[in-house]
């Protein structure tokens, strides 16, 4: 087992680019910011400074949390992450918003929640509502996605995981006015 610095969060997965090169085909993010590669899942290097993401769009700064970046399962050429919004001035409120690339660097955020804390009522309260990695086809059903939110985070009542559904291709709607729209 590993021991030390940057163990903490230590997240692992395996790099499904068929570009990727046979020794980082495993990385990890760890804590403070770290991302390390491996070829064999056991032995860690190359643990770089780490680079920012940017920003494509005019939300202004937030505090985001576990981008959880995939790629899209029917477009692997788009990225798209469901970073927890976090409000600590209202009690460490959280929500998860939707984002996409098409480099890895730099995103664009939407800034409604995928999930809003009224859906339903019970979901308010202190870091409740944090989305799990990961868009999941809905087992029988190949026209919907399921994703999951945590519920009752801090409080009497035990967590719990609620799943919520999408349309397939339907995660973002744009509409334009009369005079047309981009």
């Amino acid at each position: 087992m590993w021991d030390g610095a940057n163990t903490g969060s230590f997240t692992p997965f395996k790099d499904t680019n068929p570009n990727c090169q046979p020794e980082a085909r495993y990385k990890a993010l760890a804590q403070l910011h770290r991302t390390g590669t491996s070829s064999d899942f056991l032995n860690w290097t190359s643990w770089p400074d780490p680079e920012l993401l940017e920003f494509d769009d005019d939300i202004g700064p937030q505090q985001l949390y576990t981008n959880a970046v995939m790629s899209y399962p029917r477009a692997p050429q788009i990225l798209i992450g469901f970073p927890t919004r976090l409000f600590p001035e209202q009690g460490n409120r959280v929500e998860p918003i939707l984002m996409s690339s098409r480099d890895g660097r730099t995103f664009r955020r939407w800034a409604e929640p995928v999930i809003p804390e009224d859906a339903p009522e019970d979901r308010a309260g202190n870091r409740s509502n944090y989305l799990a990695w990961g868009l999941l086809p809905t087992p029988g059903n190949e026209r919907e996605y399921s994703v999951y939110a945590s519920e009752n985070y801090l409080s009497s009542t035990p967590s719990r995981l609620r799943r919520f559904t999408y349309r397939v291709d339907g995660l973002v709607a744009l509409r334009g006015g009369e005079q047309g729209g981009s």
